[in-house]
This record gives C-alpha cells, structure tokens and sequence, in this order.
C-alpha cells in the first residue's frame, strides 16, 4: 500500500454518532483508499453500543485536516477493523476523497470557499481509455545552442477535441485535450482554463450534468470499460503538472480491461488521421445524450463492456440478448402510439370495413361465431409476434435485415431464450459477434456516426 496523505485531526460521522480522532494515515491499495485513525484512549469502543455504532451504522464521513493544514473530506467510509490496545480504528472508502488546498488570507485565515458547483474543471483522469492520440508536438532539441534537426522532432503524443454542449448556465464548444499521464496509462483530458479559453469554461455543475453521459459515450467508443479516478476543480491551477486547488479521487479497484472491442477503431493506428474522437463529439455527443434519455443507451453499452470482457461465450450472448430486449422494448415505448402496428390503424380501418362485410355476407355460414370473426378482424393488423419489436428498431436505426440478422431474431433468439442454445462452435461464436455488432450498429446509427467501423463479423 501506497501513503497518500498524513491527516492531523478529524471526525468521522454517521448522522449522529461521531468518532473524533488525533492522527490518521490514508493509503491507495490497487485503487481502493484505506485509512488507518487514532483516536484517543478516553474513547471506549469496546462496548455493545460503540461496536454497534461503528460495524451497524452503514458509511461514514470523514472531515479532516492534513498535514499540510488543508482540508481533506471523504465519503462513503466503511468500518473494516477495530484494534483496541492500540486505540486504532481501520475503514476502506468505497465513494471518494476530496483535497482542498485552502484559500488563506495574508493574516493566515482561510478566505469564504467558493461555491463547489461553480468551481472550474480544469482535469480529468481517466482509467481503462485506450486509444491512438491524433495530434502531433514538435520536440526541438539543441546542443551548443544549436537547433539539430534529426528529422524526427515531432511526436504524436494528444488529441484534441471540440465538444460541443448546452447547458442552461454554462454552454459553449469547449476544446479538450487527451493526453497520457507521464506515471501511468491513464488518460488525462485537459479542459479549457480561465486564463486562455474565457469565457468558455466548464464549470463543475454543467459537468455533472453530463458527466455520466460523457463517460458512457466515451467507453462506447473505447469499447470497454471507463471509469473517472480523478477530478481536478477549484478556483485555481498549477501550471506544468496536473494539480489544482481541489482533487476529488474515486475509490475503486483498478480496472482491468482484458480486452477492446475495435469496433469503432479509436485505438487503431490506421484510422488516426480521421481523428474519430473529435469527429464523434462534434456530431455525435449531444445526439447521444438526446437518445439516451428515450433509449437508455448507457445500460446498453454497460451490456456491451460487459459481455466483451466476460470469459463464456453462452455468458456474451445471453448478455446481449437482454440488451436488444431491452433497447427494442424502449423504442417501442417511445413511439406515439401505444401498440405497436402491421400498418398504421388509420389506414385499416377502410379495410376493416371490407372485411366485416364480408363477414356479414357469410352470416349463414358462420351463423353464432360471426361476432367472434368481427371482434378479430378488429386486431388483425396489431403484431402479436413480439419479433416485430425487433425489426421496427432495425427499421428506424437504418439497418437492413439481412438473412443472417432474420435468423438471429426469428430463430437463434428464440432458442437461446427458450432452450438456452445459442449454436455449436463456430456457429455460436458467429451469432455473438453479429449480436454484438448489431448492438453497436444500432448506436451508432441513431447517433449520425459514420466514419470507420471494423468488423469482426465472419463474413
């Protein structure tokens, strides 16, 4: 375990029980914060009501000062040991930590903080992104005070992005820029500061709004997992490292992504020069939070990273049949009328005329059962069949039903669902990679992407 911070002093609080403390240490283990508290020996825990307390009363916060004489808050903390002899209390954080390098006056007293939601963001950190940067630096060397030119003074090293959004307070096209963190492989995306991008800046409170949404839209793309492990905030900045007034770092293990699906080919050298990841947020971003809203692409694409990194075929394929379940039944909710129709009940209606008569035509033949025929003709252009969910979708994320794609709903979809049978070998492997491309297609479609696309498909 890695020590991150020496605090001082602190509390730590579950509505309203509170334990104070004189010292404590935090450490990263493989993502995950963990702290160590030492609280004074006038401090009886080895009681029913303070064991109680501390392993029953679900998480806790932290308030604290560090070291430093800054302010460290934490969230979500839970009880892991108590050593008593040693007046220590063990927690892990299973939320976040945020260090604030307070704002002091000349007389050493800290100024009024700022409002938290209109604090800058200036940084993000990024885990499990995978991609090839599409922008170049020029590197100049020299020796003696001589420029040398080695003919190879340029590296591509970033990429930069325009993303375009709208918020009630904060809107603009803000240019980001993606970059590999010098000490590990994570990814940091810089946004724009006050001092070069004013006025447009993010603020934290339009981040949050769409913070989610940016980090689903960018693991669709990355075709694996992604999760934000820091936020840099605050009123200012240090300039030529990553570091501002206030970093906010999430607890989880580091993720561990086995594998990429290149689908969209972010990560693929031979595609850089399209610069996907620009293209895809100035045409695709605000699409994808408009359709999300109706569609739920979020939970789709969790299904997607999900099902790429499993290790059972049956376990990928089952995944996305709940995933085409589940983003056909939206759009069908989502459509104006309530049921879902052969053709559009307007247009029957003439046609139901015609019918009836004919029914009432052959009275004698059907004698009592005519009603029961009448009744029917009334539902005969509703689909019964729940396939036409599927097709409806096909229909409107401009994909053509291929004879493969018909058997994958008329056929292999029932199977799977209904016998757990998904096919043998290599028959199984194609229907989960025409499964999982169809997912894709679906998104990408809604959304207006049409740059590369690299199939794994068999053709």
């Amino acid at each position: 375990m890695k020590e991150i911070y020496r605090i001082k002093n602190g509390n730590i609080t579950s509505g309203e029980f509170s334990i104070p403390f004189y010292f404590g240490l935090v450490f990263d283990n493989n993502g995950v914060y963990h702290f160590d508290f030492y609280i004074s020996e006038d401090i009886n825990l080895d009681n029913e009501n303070g064991y109680k307390h501390l392993f029953q009363s679900g998480y806790f916060n932290l308030s604290a000062t560090t070291e430093d004489n800054n302010s460290l808050i934490g969230e979500d903390l839970s009880a892991r040991s108590v050593y008593y002899s040693q007046c220590k209390i063990q927690m892990t954080c299973v939320g976040s930590i945020t260090y604030t390098q307070l704002d002091r006056n000349l007389d050493g007293s800290i100024k009024d903080p700022q409002d938290p939601k209109r604090q800058t963001l200036f940084y993000l950190e990024l885990e499990g992104l995978k991609m090839e940067f599409s922008d170049l630096t020029q590197i100049t060397k020299e020796r003696n005070g001589e420029k040398i030119n080695d003919f190879n003074d340029w590296d591509r090293d970033h990429s930069n992005v325009m993303m375009p959004y709208h918020h009630s307070t904060n809107g603009g096209n803000f240019k980001l820029t993606f970059f590999k963190k010098d000490d590990s492989k994570n990814i940091i995306v810089a946004f724009p500061n006050y001092k070069n991008h004013n006025p447009e800046i993010v603020y934290y409170d339009a981040y949050e709004e769409f913070r989610k949404d940016f980090i689903y839209f960018l693991s669709f793309l990355n075709g694996a997992e992604i999760e934000v492990r820091k936020e840099y905030i605050g009123g200012f900045y240090n300039i030529g490292k990553i570091n501002s007034q206030t970093v906010i770092s999430y607890s989880f293990k580091l993720l561990n992504n086995e594998s990429h699906s290149r689908y969209v080919p972010l990560n693929d050298p031979f595609s850089r020069g399209g610069n996907i990841l620009n293209y895809s947020f100035i045409h695709c971003f605000n699409n994808y939070i408009q359709w999300n809203k109706t569609l739920d692409f979020n939970s789709i694409v969790f299904y997607l990273n999900g099902a790429w990194q499993s290790q059972r075929l049956n376990e990928k394929f089952f995944i996305l049949i709940i995933a085409f379940e589940r983003i056909a039944q939206k759009y069908i909710e989502s459509l104006d009328e309530p049921e879902s129709f052969i053709i559009p009940d307007s247009d029957y209606q003439e046609i139901k005329k015609d019918l009836e008569k004919v029914a009432e035509n052959h009275a004698s033949i059907l004698g009592t059962k005519k009603n029961i025929l009448i009744g029917r003709i009334g539902e005969l252009h509703k689909s019964k069949s729940t396939k036409n969910k599927f097709f409806k979708l096909l229909e409107f994320a401009k994909i053509e039903v291929t004879p493969d794609l018909k058997n994958l709903i008329d056929n292999v979809r029932h199977k799977s669902v209904h016998k757990g049978e998904i096919g043998d070998g290599d028959e199984g492997v194609k229907n989960y990679l025409l499964l999982d491309q169809l997912l894709r297609d679906i998104i990408l479609n809604i959304i207006g992407y049409d740059r590369g696309r690299k199939s794994s498909f068999p053709k």
